[in-house]
């Protein structure tokens, strides 16, 4: 997606992930083999999402909405990967989620 009027690309949505997930403990293998260390979730999925990876930091960020299912930061992470994955079925559930929030 291009930011109006200068056809760069949008980054993706600035938001409090780290209050949320960045101090909960978990996910073993989560990231093909290598565990996230705990403080460090906010930083390797915007990392993640940054190179592209969407559909890894869709299995992290599922697995924490499912850890803390009020974290408007990790849907509304999830809903942009699912959006850029041309997953919109899901990105509308999540956007959705977000607006009952």
């Amino acid at each position: 997606m291009a930011r109006p009027m200068t056809g760069m690309a949008m980054p993706p949505p600035q938001t409090g992930l780290r209050t949320a997930m960045g101090t909960a403990a978990g996910l073993g293998g989560a990231f093909g083999g290598g565990a996230i260390r705990e403080g460090k979730y906010t930083e390797q999925i915007y990392g993640m999402i940054r190179d592209g990876k969407y559909a890894g930091a869709v299995e992290v960020l599922s697995t924490k909405l499912l850890e803390f299912p009020n974290s408007r930061s990790a849907a509304s992470l999830l809903a942009y990967c699912y959006y850029h994955m041309g997953d919109f079925q899901n990105a509308l559930q999540m956007y959705e989620r977000l607006m009952r929030m």
